[in-house]
């Protein structure tokens, strides 16, 4: 069997941010939309079906934790969630955060105008440890390849972070 090769676009256009227990999380580098794409780490798989049903059922709890997750920390008026491929052929699931009157709103994402690179600070947000406030089941990568973290204690604003009130979401 093939190992596992990332797509050279995906490559180019996206960093990883954590390895779930099937796909690749992966952060599209176009700041204008928060732009996550969950790639299974399959070989030669273009299509949902050509999984088997066990990852079909993973893919699909990965999305909806990454969705939820997304919606959670942007507040998006809209999460977006879309496998097409015509251009990538790799197995790969868009999950972007959508809000009115952002830059193609409501028009599609793709082919709008040129990529706007994240600041570091800004690509931290999907890296760095949580401050206060945070609620139950909000979501948190622990560093760059890290774990997926859910919360399971809220702390309130002024309150301290404390690595008890995360648990791994994905084991």
């Amino acid at each position: 069997m093939e190992p596992f090769a990332l797509d050279e676009r995906l490559a180019r256009d996206s960093s990883l941010v954590i390895k779930l227990g099937l796909c690749e999380l992966r952060l599209i580098e176009d700041r204008r939309w928060p732009w996550l794409v969950l790639v299974p780490q399959r070989p030669g798989i273009s299509e949902v079906f050509e999984l088997t049903p066990l990852d079909q059922a993973v893919l699909t709890f990965e999305q909806n934790l990454v969705a939820s997750g997304l919606k959670t920390l942007t507040h998006a008026t809209k999460i977006n969630v879309a496998a097409i491929g015509n251009v990538v052929r790799q197995l790969h699931v868009h999950v972007i955060a959508r809000f009115e009157g952002d830059p193609n709103w409501p028009g599609p994402v793709w082919g709008h105008g040129a990529a706007e690179a994240y600041t570091d600070d800004e690509r931290r947000a999907f890296y760095t440890t949580p401050t206060p406030p945070y609620d139950l089941g909000d979501l948190w990568v622990q560093g760059a390849g890290g774990d997926l973290m859910r919360c399971t204690t809220a702390k309130t604003a002024g309150g301290s972070y404390a690595s008890g009130d995360w648990t791994k979401a994905v084991k």
